[in-house]
């Protein structure tokens, strides 16, 4: 039970840095349950900082909540319910290592759960599913070795490794491949101390420092084709700052990613933008974010970032890249990472009608609307309106024709009233796209059609 009362405080500890809240007793937070679990009587007050926590994060609390009071059946169902619900956030993550520790927990206690069944589920939801990013499928492994199955564990991570795997992926496995060698090396050691003329404990002991050396040779190997890596990148902007922009309205600006090794692939784990303004304030996106980024030798890739501010303040933020994260056994993970700042200030538009306005004049509508562009065809430029009868959070998307985004033209809180929003199309092929608006629970998507 130490290692789940570790894991407790781990996970409460990661979700807090992961939501930048840190807990307070200043403020009182409730959180609206499911219909299933609105009679559940252990739903309970959280204290915040802020209030501005998600669904998924509530109910992960509890669910926490829940198996620390020792309340398994209830606290799995909730886990289960994120599962179903809240794919791939935080929370979806945590709730698959909470049932991971029930199952060990209920391999050796009766805490009222059939071991086999945890088993035969995080089987599914992590090894079985097909989709399931590394970090989800590592938990299968993990939970065998937390079992005591070691040989069974290492063969899930040798076949793992087996996969098509980015630097990244890779090195998670070897990583944790890594720590539980060494666990096995101590227990062999411990053995060793108590048997000491035991030439099996001493076979075990070389068979063993001979995978972690093999192990580190190969973490060594990657981490140096990553140096090579950081060693061969140019970026073209030291930083970009968009000037003024309408509220409302969004502006483009590229930052082009160069290979200057002529004879060696230059490969870009992740890119992120990170904005000092909360979302819902707008701020800065990245519209190709598709990594890893393979550039060949001698060539660029563009990387194009879009500012839409949605009040009338300096924004700031920075773009980070990711050539590269190597584990280091001594100090664990090291990242390397390139900035370069964003600026850009929002300001009211002075002129009525033009690129993005609400018309304050006419009457407000009475229904939710989303016209045709016009003109259709276009090139470069359209005009798209929307009308929303009432406030709303308001989500306007273009996508091409395999469902990728390629432009965010709204994502923010809305007055009452009729929209413009214009698209400039000036660096996209010609060709079918689709646009979607999702204001409340009203949604709608039309065509357009580019001709260049």
């Amino acid at each position: 039970m130490k290692k789940k009362n570790l894991f407790l405080s781990i996970a409460f500890g990661i979700i807090i840095l992961f939501n930048s809240n840190v807990f307070s007793r200043n403020l009182e937070v409730s959180f609206t349950p499911p219909t299933q679990y609105s009679n559940n009587n252990y739903f309970t007050h959280y204290v915040f900082e802020t209030s501005e926590w998600s669904e998924s994060d509530s109910l992960l609390f509890l669910a926490l909540d829940l198996e620390h009071d020792k309340k398994y059946v209830e606290a799995l169902n909730i886990y289960k319910f994120i599962i179903s619900n809240y794919n791939g956030s935080l929370a979806y993550v945590h709730s698959l290592i909470g049932i991971r520790w029930m199952c060990v927990t209920a391999a050796t206690e009766n805490i009222g759960l059939d071991f086999k069944d945890l088993l035969e589920y995080l089987k599914a939801h992590t090894k079985d599913d097909e989709n399931a990013p590394i970090n989800i499928k590592c938990q299968y492994p993990t939970l065998l070795f937390g079992l005591g199955y070691y040989d069974e564990a290492m063969l899930e991570y040798v076949e793992l490794l087996k996969m098509h795997l980015s630097q990244n992926d890779e090195l998670r496995i070897l990583g944790d491949m890594l720590s539980n060698y060494n666990y096995m090396l101590h227990q062999q050691q411990v053995l060793l101390y108590q048997n000491k003329d035991s030439q099996e404990i001493l076979n075990n002991i070389k068979e063993i420092e001979l995978k972690i050396k093999n192990i580190k040779d190969r973490i060594e190997d990657i981490r140096q084709g990553i140096s090579h890596n950081i060693n061969s990148i140019s970026i073209n902007r030291n930083n970009i700052d968009f000037g003024y922009v309408n509220i409302g309205n969004s502006r483009l600006d590229v930052l082009t990613i160069t290979n200057t090794n002529y004879t060696t692939p230059l490969v870009i784990e992740a890119v992120d933008i990170n904005n000092r303004l909360k979302e819902d304030e707008g701020g800065f996106k990245l519209l190709n974010n598709e990594t890893p980024i393979t550039i060949q030798p001698g060539e660029s890739k563009d990387l194009t970032i879009q500012f839409s501010p949605t009040a009338t303040s300096n924004y700031t933020g920075e773009v980070l890249i990711r050539p590269s994260t190597y584990y280091n056994p001594v100090i664990g993970f090291n990242m390397y990472v390139i900035t370069v700042p964003l600026t850009g200030q929002g300001q009211v538009d002075a002129n009525a009608n033009t690129t993005l306005s609400v018309d304050k004049s006419a009457e407000l509508p009475t229904d939710y609307n989303l016209s045709q562009n016009y003109p259709n065809p276009f090139n470069p430029t359209t005009t798209i309106q929307y009308s929303i009868p009432k406030d709303e959070y308001v989500k306007l998307v273009v996508y091409d024709v395999t469902g990728k985004v390629v432009a965010e033209l709204v994502n923010g809180y809305k007055s009452a009233g009729r929209y413009n929003v214009e698209f400039n199309a000036s660096g996209y092929a010609s060709g079918m796209y689709y646009y979607k608006i999702e204001a409340g629970a009203y949604k709608s998507v039309q065509k357009m059609m580019l001709m260049k």
